[in-house]
């Protein structure tokens, strides 16, 4: 099977752009590589706080002619390497921290479904390591949210960081 080479492809994410856009009540951080998506992360401000409400990174690199791809494939097995796991996310959500905390972003919080971590495994480890707390999921989530993440930008009122790391029953 005929693979890309991984360190190419490393080289590949030079080229991508980050692209802010800014609205007085969400902003988002898109990812282009070579005038295609790359990957998003889109925010809803409320107030002093933020729902982080879409991040995706693309499965697979834009393919320049798609044809002879086709070809390669169907006779030698060749596939598309995706953009998982060449840091594009870390980038992204990195961008948005920075923009997030430039517009006064206290905290930062989002959903997390059962569906959403067995399609990406190693979601909850990344937001961990970004600084999210992982909880249980309180009405303000979705649904059918089994965790909520939280990220607080600057300390709240009392002068201190809350301590989400306690509660119990979190993966």
């Amino acid at each position: 099977m005929i693979t890309f080479d991984r360190r190419r492809l490393k080289a590949y994410t030079q080229d991508i752009v980050l692209v802010v856009d800014n609205a007085p009540n969400y902003m988002d951080v898109r990812a282009t590589f070579r005038g295609h998506q790359a990957g998003k992360i889109m925010g809803i401000i409320e107030g002093s706080r933020m729902l982080l409400s879409d991040f995706i990174v693309n499965n697979t690199v834009p393919i320049r002619y798609p044809f002879a791809h086709s070809i390669l494939v169907s006779f030698f097995g060749c596939r598309r390497v995706d953009f998982r796991g060449m840091g594009l996310g870390r980038r992204i959500m990195q961008r948005f921290l920075e923009e997030a905390q430039l517009r006064g972003i206290q905290e930062i919080w989002g959903s997390i479904t059962e569906r959403d971590a067995k399609g990406t495994p190693y979601l909850l480890n990344f937001y961990r390591k970004i600084g999210f707390a992982i909880v249980q999921a309180d009405s303000e989530c979705l649904q059918n949210a089994k965790w909520k993440i939280i990220l607080q930008n600057r300390c709240n009122a009392s002068g201190k960081t809350p301590d989400y790391s306690r509660q119990k029953g979190m993966p």
